[in-house]
């Protein structure tokens, strides 16, 4: 029995590995060899951890925590849950629907990015027959991968959320949320 579900696994195997080598095409799971684009690729990694921490930050102003309680309490939060919290932290300190409405579009800008960034960054790369760099998409489907320009181009958006967001939480209507809940105490 045991080698009857041996032959049966390894069948299973190759077939799998089959379909996972049509569904490929003929390109060749390797880095690209253009430094500026692994560059720009690089920058849209880092930029993008900023962003994480500063919804943490976010959540520490508004949580009035310190900031190593803040990165404690948010360790095994995507980031999709800490925008969530958040905005749930938010709501609970303001009534203003201006001000929630404020919240809840730079959240929204910060979700579009980093699903940019996840779509950019998290598909397989490879090198094409013709030497092009592609990308397996949504549908599984091997395309164009980004240029240098958009990865660069999305990484100084990122960057440039980033900084909205510290100012809002230091000196901004974050920041003055935050303040009015600590007077009320």
């Amino acid at each position: 029995m045991g080698e009857i579900r041996s032959a049966n696994e390894r069948g299973r195997s190759c077939v799998a590995m089959t379909k996972m080598r049509a569904s490929l095409g003929h390109v060749n799971l390797t880095l690209p060899g253009d430094s500026a684009l692994l560059q720009s690729a690089g920058k849209v990694a880092l930029v993008h951890g900023q962003l994480e921490l500063m919804l943490r930050m976010v959540f520490k102003t508004l949580a009035g925590l310190s900031v190593q309680e803040a990165l404690d309490a948010t360790s095994d939060m995507r980031t999709s849950d800490v925008r969530r919290h958040i905005a749930k932290l938010f709501n609970q300190k303001s009534s203003d629907i201006v001000l929630r409405c404020k919240l809840k579009a730079v959240l929204g800008h910060c979700k579009r990015l980093s699903e940019q960034r996840n779509k950019l960054i998290h598909n397989a790369w490879a090198i094409a027959s013709d030497d092009s760099i592609v990308t397996k998409g949504d549908s599984h489907a091997w395309g164009d991968a980004p240029t240098s320009e958009q990865l660069n181009i999305l990484a100084q958006e990122i960057s440039t959320i980033v900084d909205k967001l510290n100012h809002e939480r230091l000196n901004g209507f974050i920041s003055e949320v935050s303040d009015q809940d600590n007077e009320c105490m």
